[in-house]
Order: structure tokens, then C-alpha cells, then sequence
């Protein structure tokens, strides 16, 4: 406590978030110690400050979003195959394409562009995009299958129908 700090850097970074956090703490622990009543507040202000908060919120709203897309996405998929299993096989395998892609990026980021750190919103736009994407394109091929497996048996509807739902895939 009683270090002085100076944010002389971008003010939207990672070491300028992590050292609002820090006050933060340290201001804490100096109302506690001072005895000062519970009601007290201690605020920060400035672009450090904004982006903490910010960065802070959607920490949170990335879980709770993550968690109602999972389930949404869960139910729709269950609905639409009529099956419990495959929904759950799709979405683990969603959640892991996630995980490699998030993972691939951070990487490039670092060999292409020397940048030790993502846009705090990258992994939040990212599971969205990907999740959306990826159930799209699952529900899409089921219902080329679930078409054609009214004309042939299953086996050949699949051989039949992945490849022209793999076009439209690719297309978009």
C-alpha cells in the first residue's frame, strides 16, 4: 500500500486494467484499515477505469450469455433432430471448434502481429458467431438428410444429402 502508480501506457490495456484492479484492492484494504464505516465508497474515473469496468462486465455477461446460448442451442437441436444425444455430441464439438479457434488466434496474434493480447470482446463475439454458425449449418445438413431419407434409406441419404448441403455450407 502507499505505492505511487503511473498509467503512462494505453490506458485500454491489459497492465492498465490489471493496475485499476489493483487500486482497487489497495483502496480496500485502506477504508477497512482505516475504520472508516461500510457505507463508504472509493471510485475511480478516467479510460484505465472505463475499460476495467467494461472488461469486468463482459467477463460476466460472457458467462451468462455462453451458458443461455448452450441451452437455447441445446433445445433447438434437440427439437429439430428428435434426439438428445447428438445435440449434446454438437455442441461439445461446437464448444471445442470454439476453443481451437480462440487458441489459433491468440497464436497468430502473437507470431503475425507481435500482440500479446486480445480485444477484450474477441472471445465473447467470437462464441456467438461460432456457435450460431455451427448449429446452422448441423440443423441445415439433418434437414438435407431428413429430405432425402424420405426417398432412400438412410445410408444413402446421407451419402446423397452431405454433399449438397456441404456446397451450401461452403458457399456461405
Amino acid at each position: 500500500l502507499g505505492a505511487t502508480r503511473l498509467l503512462d501506457g494505453d490506458p485500454t490495456a491489459a497492465d492498465a486494467i490489471d493496475t485499476v484492479g489493483e487500486l482497487r484492492d489497495d483502496f480496500t484494504q485502506l477504508v477497512d484499515a482505516a475504520g472508516l464505516p461500510g457505507d463508504v465508497r472509493v471510485r475511480f474515473g478516467g479510460e484505465a477505469a472505463i475499460a476495467a469496468e467494461t472488461v469486468d462486465a463482459v467477463k460476466l455477461d460472457m458467462r451468462r450469455i455462453a451458458i443461455a446460448v448452450a441451452l437455447v442451442t441445446l433445445v433447438l437441436l434437440a427439437i429439430f433432430l428428435r434426439s438428445l444425444v447428438a445435440p449434446v455430441v454438437l455442441l461439445v464439438a461446437g464448444a471445442l471448434g470454439f476453443l481451437a479457434a480462440l487458441g489459433l488466434t491468440a497464436m497468430l496474434s502473437e507470431a503475425l502481429f507481435d500482440e500479446q493480447e486480445l480485444t477484450y470482446y474477441v472471445p465473447l463475439v467470437g462464441l456467438v458467431l461460432l456457435v450460431a454458425l455451427g448449429s446452422d449449418y448441423n440443423v441445415l445438413i439433418a434437414g438435407r438428410i431428413r429430405a432425402e431419407a424420405r426417398k432412400r434409406r438412410l445410408r444413402e441419404a446421407i451419402a446423397v444429402a452431405t454433399p449438397q448441403a456441404s456446397r451450401a455450407i461452403t458457399v456461405a
